[in-house]
């Protein structure tokens, strides 16, 4: 299982590849967004919070439950579609497509890492609602959620920061440099 570092860097590079980040864009303008990418992308988590009848309590029992899955994408997405349309935004359907596409990067980011506990199967329902099926493709290290203070963990903290810190990085990079060149292209103009 991932952690919600390597989701909030997967968050950031969505949210770098996207055109609602322009040159133009305020610093507060990017700052509400990034926080937007961030909870989208983290939100599947959320099924760790769970009422118990006495009051909420944080449990794995529902964890990787249709939460987790691009079925589910598809309605936070709709939601996020409603409420900007509700509040008069001009730009409902790209706002949905990134919703769609920050949610589905919390479940492609978990399908491809360890994931060995098993009290609610192990991977996920990834294309549910189409089949409940448990998906998994486990090329990167997860975190042990039994015993979170352990050198393994370190050690795949570390990979989800060279990895998906990388791939932020990565996206960033080519904006800047893009942007830049779209900057002095119309300065010269």
């Amino acid at each position: 299982m991932p952690t919600p570092l390597g989701h909030s860097f997967m968050a950031l590079a969505v949210m770098g590849a996207t055109p609602f980040v322009s040159p133009v864009n305020g610093a507060r303008e990017k700052a509400w967004l990034a926080v937007y990418c961030v909870a989208v992308a983290n939100m599947a988590d959320l099924d760790f919070i769970w009422w118990n009848g006495a009051g909420f309590t944080v449990s794995s029992i529902f964890h990787h439950g249709i939460t987790h899955s691009l079925g589910f994408a598809l309605i936070v997405a709709a939601v996020a579609y409603a409420v900007a349309r509700l509040r008069g935004r001009k730009d409902c359907l790209q706002l949905a497509i990134l919703t769609t596409a920050l949610y589905s990067s919390h479940v492609v980011v978990d399908l491809l890492n360890e994931d060995n506990y098993s009290q609610n199967g192990v991977g996920l329902p990834a294309l549910w609602p189409l089949t409940e099926t448990y998906f998994i493709f486990p090329i990167i290290p997860g975190v042990n959620r039994d015993n979170l203070f352990t050198l393994g963990n370190a050690k795949a903290v570390m990979v989800e920061v060279l990895l998906f810190g990388g791939i932020m990085m990565a996206v960033w990079g080519y904006r800047f440099w893009r942007d830049r060149g779209v900057v002095r292209a119309t300065a010269r103009e």
